[in-house]
């Protein structure tokens, strides 16, 4: 690649599933579970090594069970709720839509 930014090697899992499980998987792996196994984005968003960056992409996909891995990390906690949203946040209405304000 040109541009000077590098790439991470794409990595080879022989059991997607297990390696999702293992404790000694490490913060890249994890990240590539979750991009290329979406099935495995809940034991993701539950593993010990999974950093904030990850577990705020998976959150906002509010997959249930995502979501539900991410309330019970003592690191998450009162971050989101069980329909998605920050805890910290209300939510109110504007034109139809629905929209969060962290700052009310």
């Amino acid at each position: 690649m040109k541009s000077g930014v590098s790439m991470a090697e794409e990595l080879h899992f022989d059991d997607p599933a297990a390696a999702a499980q293992d404790p000694s998987t490490d913060a890249e792996a994890l990240r590539q579970l979750a991009y290329r196994y979406p099935e495995l984005r809940p034991a993701v968003a539950a593993h010990p090594h999974a950093y904030r960056g990850l577990l705020d992409w998976l959150h906002q996909f509010n997959d249930p069970q995502v979501n539900a891995a991410l309330e019970a990390r003592d690191d998450y906690d009162g971050y989101i709720d069980s329909n998605g949203y920050p805890r910290h946040a209300r939510r109110r209405v504007r034109r139809g839509r629905r929209i969060l304000d962290p700052h009310l």
